[in-house]
């Protein structure tokens, strides 16, 4: 399953009914970002009595694959795309690790490589790209492994070369 659902909140809600013990509940579904979130809770009563409380939960995988995108580009800019492949089990794993891309930018080498991971540890695997049009460059990375894989797509933005003309 490719992630594209990524975002900087995770869920925000103004008003939760508490029960006599003043506990509430809420749920919700947490965007595909493999990260720690940060949940933040303020209480106030019709008395004026406030309270406060701070926790945090983590979306994680055993293998997290991590695309590293400016947040744009230019026309005619070749750049190196990166990943970072981490794997969080016990022992080493192969992958295949391949990016494709829409046709804003040209591949420069290989698309594919087999990797190897240490247990725990990460890659970081390289790829030059030469930007040919201006539009939106797609890209989708995938990390694929017998036990378990990963697999992310991004949308990055490619301005013209030159001076825009605005209409």
């Amino acid at each position: 399953q490719v992630r594209t659902k990524f975002a900087d909140l995770a869920y925000w809600n103004g008003k939760v009914l508490l029960d006599e013990n003043g506990y509430g509940k809420v749920s919700f579904t947490a965007p595909e970002n493999l990260s720690s979130w940060k949940i933040q809770s303020w209480y106030i009563n019709k008395d004026v009595a406030v309270g406060q409380e701070k926790s945090e939960i983590k979306t994680r995988k055993n293998v997290m694959l991590r695309l590293q995108v400016p947040r744009f580009l230019i026309e005619s800019d070749e750049v190196i795309i990166s990943a970072n492949l981490h794997n969080e089990f016990d022992s080493a794993q192969e992958f295949e690790v391949t990016l494709e891309n829409s046709d804003e930018a040209e591949l420069i080498g290989k698309k594919s490589f087999s990797v190897k991971v240490e247990p725990h540890g990460q890659k970081r695997i390289d790829w030059r790209f030469r930007i040919i049009k201006e539009g939106d460059l797609q890209l989708t990375v995938k990390a694929l492994n017998k036990k378990e894989s990963d697999a992310m797509q991004l949308t990055v933005p490619v301005k013209v070369h030159g001076m825009q003309i605005l209409k």
